[in-house]
């Protein structure tokens, strides 16, 4: 798979969870410790979390990041 497909899938995660939360995009940049800008840029595809953020989300939204692991392994 390509980044594109990657990015999708985070894409795709980080969207779920905000509807999920009912959190508008500054409410979750704000929950992430990141700028509304690279939120956005994520939400887009623009680009990807660093593993700082990647970690931040995990603990903060009670996301499993072994099943993100096992999901994204097609992609790499």
């Amino acid at each position: 798979m390509d980044n594109k497909s990657l990015k999708n899938y985070l894409r795709n995660l980080v969207l779920s969870k905000r509807a999920d939360c009912g959190l508008t995009q500054e409410g979750m940049a704000e929950r992430l410790k990141i700028a509304p800008r690279s939120y956005s840029d994520i939400e887009r595809g623009k680009n990807m979390f660093s593993l700082t953020t990647c970690f931040r989300f995990a603990a903060e939204f009670d996301v499993d990041l072994n099943a993100v692991v096992r999901n994204v392994k097609d992609f790499l």
